[in-house]
């Protein structure tokens, strides 16, 4: 029984611990459309950029979005930005490396990834703002897309003009205040568990 309740607590701790907040969240990937994001090492991208609305302040430093990769590809490099406006940068911008792919199958062409990229936390009042994405490239120097998931956001696309949205979210890997509570409630539990054992045990 008490193998049970230790082995329950410290699942509680290990969500706590490790569990990501979504900021803003567009959709998943799809796998049926893609928005070219780089042509590789030699020739400069199109800038696609999406909107996305934030209901109260919010903090986040992980990006995550749908990728399309030539089969046995990751993408491996991209430029980023976020501003108040298409293709802003004013307010926080970077070169994504490394990069993180999570695969998700192949759609007979491609490779489908969850590619995320950590950076600085960005602190937003509420309301709407842009993420761009750029020059990527994967790690044969050749082509990336942005998987289209028709979700709520806006986007736009530097040669096509207004185009479908695409998957991606936005997280803060600073737990949520209820994460803490559980973290707090889960230690207080272990605490009590094993303070009990060891007085049981003494001679």
């Amino acid at each position: 029984m008490h193998t049970f309740k230790a082995l329950a607590i410290a699942s509680a701790l290990t969500f706590a611990i490790s569990s990501q907040a979504a900021v803003y969240d567009n959709g998943g990937l799809v796998g049926t459309s893609a928005t070219n994001i780089g042509f590789g090492v030699l020739v400069p991208s199109y800038a696609t950029s999406d909107s996305f609305e934030l209901a109260t302040a919010s903090t986040f430093d992980t990006a995550y979005f749908g990728s399309w990769v030539p089969y046995a590809n990751k993408v491996e490099f991209l430029s980023w930005s976020i501003g108040t406006s298409f293709f802003d940068n004013s307010i926080a911008s970077g070169i994504a490396v490394p990069v993180t792919n999570r695969s998700l199958g192949f759609n007979g062409v491609f490779a489908l990834n969850e590619t995320s990229f950590s950076f600085a936390p960005v602190n937003l009042a509420a309301g709407t703002y842009y993420l761009t994405l750029r020059d990527a490239r994967n790690d044969a120097g050749g082509t990336v897309f942005w998987d289209v998931t028709k979700g709520a956001s806006l986007s736009r696309n530097s040669d096509q003009g207004t185009i479908d949205s695409h998957s991606f979210k936005l997280v803060s890997s600073v737990p949520e205040p209820g994460s803490l509570l559980m973290l707090a409630g889960g230690l207080a539990l272990f605490c009590g568990v094993f303070g009990r054992r060891l007085k049981a045990n003494k001679p």
